[in-house]
């Protein structure tokens, strides 16, 4: 049977606080020499120490809460949440903390989190991809615990995140460089931070290029690959269908190639798809895509939340940049490049009403 520290305490004839203060290297200073005569014993007698005691007198129980982007089912199986998932976890298993993910609710609508997450469960929380509107958010920026974003708000003192604007930029302008003219796009979730920019920046470019956005070019999803799938769908079935769809990430991409491929259309024959995020798959699918950094993203904001607990520090956030990988699912148009249409492209805020169901 494990000793406890009553046991090392009256074996060497000290108070049970003074054995805790030397085995927990504090609050209150022991002498080197009864620290070493504690340690020891404690190893003879095959001591092992109480955690949750341990955290009662240190504050801290070394374990950082993850608030994953949506509670719902299979969400670890997408490959954006699953790499943001692994650059928290290789972080912790580098600095030796434990990952409690709040799973139980959609931790971004009112009343659901807070309590959770500033009940003492843990030392700090990492927030992935937070909505704009996030009550939680709100809350706990007005609290003492420490705390980063992953994919949050451009803008976000303490947001670690890709420039999406660059990324979309540089997606669009590399499809209207091959030709094509006819060029939609696949959002995820309105209501996030990075969704709404890559959007706006799609309109923008084409706006720029005095290329037309018919309402119809642009569809809401949600970031999930059934979401692309049915907006592929309806893509491929318009009289005058895009030549290329720009997706708000790799996962509604690789629906989009489903629903044309469904269709017995080709991928890039007749029309070109790139993604954004670079997950795993996108390699294998032949996605000409976004690269953001996701596991870095998440380490870093991990790493962050961990220094802010020792140092008092605030994490600094950082924006990353996106690189366009060129692979097998784009080509140039298929048809001779359309005359530039002089028709102002619509507002972005306009397409809300064109949500995929």
């Amino acid at each position: 049977m494990a000793s406890t520290i009553k046991e090392i305490a009256q074996r060497l004839n000290l108070s049970i606080s003074t054995v805790s203060y030397a085995l927990n290297d504090g609050p209150k200073p022991v002498s080197e020499a009864v620290a070493r005569q504690v340690k020891e014993l404690a190893r003879e007698l095959g001591y092992r120490p109480n955690r949750l005691a341990k955290s009662l007198i240190t504050g801290r129980i070394h374990t950082i809460g993850i608030v994953p982007i949506a509670a719902e089912a299979d969400i670890l199986a997408t490959p954006s949440s699953s790499a943001f998932f692994n650059g928290a976890f290789n972080a912790a298993a580098r600095l030796r903390q434990d990952v409690l993910v709040f799973t139980a609710h959609d931790r971004n609508k009112p009343d659901q989190v807070v309590d959770d997450i500033l009940d003492s469960r843990v030392d700090g929380v990492v927030l992935i991809a937070p909505r704009l509107d996030s009550p939680a958010l709100r809350q706990i920026e007005q609290s003492s615990l420490p705390y980063a974003l992953a994919a949050g708000p451009e803008g976000h003192p303490h947001c670690y995140h890709v420039d999406d604007a660059q990324g979309a930029r540089a997606a669009v302008e590399y499809l209207i460089s091959l030709g094509h003219r006819r060029i939609a796009h696949v959002t995820g979730n309105p209501a996030l931070g990075d969704s709404a920019i890559r959007r706006d920046t799609y309109v923008e470019v084409m706006r720029h290029r005095q290329l037309l956005v018919p309402d119809e070019y642009i569809v809401i999803g949600d970031y999930l690959r059934a979401s692309g799938y049915r907006a592929g769908i309806r893509f491929a079935e318009m009289k005058d269908r895009p030549t290329a769809i720009f997706c708000g990430n790799d996962d509604m991409a690789f629906g989009v190639m489903d629903a044309f491929r469904r269709a017995g259309l080709s991928v890039p024959g007749h029309v070109s798809v790139v993604g954004f995020d670079d997950t795993p798959l996108a390699a294998h699918e032949q996605l000409t895509t976004v690269r953001q950094p996701l596991q870095q993203i998440t380490g870093d904001a991990f790493n962050a939340v961990v220094n802010q607990i020792q140092t008092g520090d605030r994490p600094p956030g950082a924006r990353y940049p996106a690189l366009l990988i060129e692979r097998g699912s784009t080509a140039p148009a298929p048809e001779p490049p359309f005359k530039a249409l002089s028709r102002t492209a619509r507002r972005p805020d306009s397409i809300l009403r064109n949500a995929v169901t």
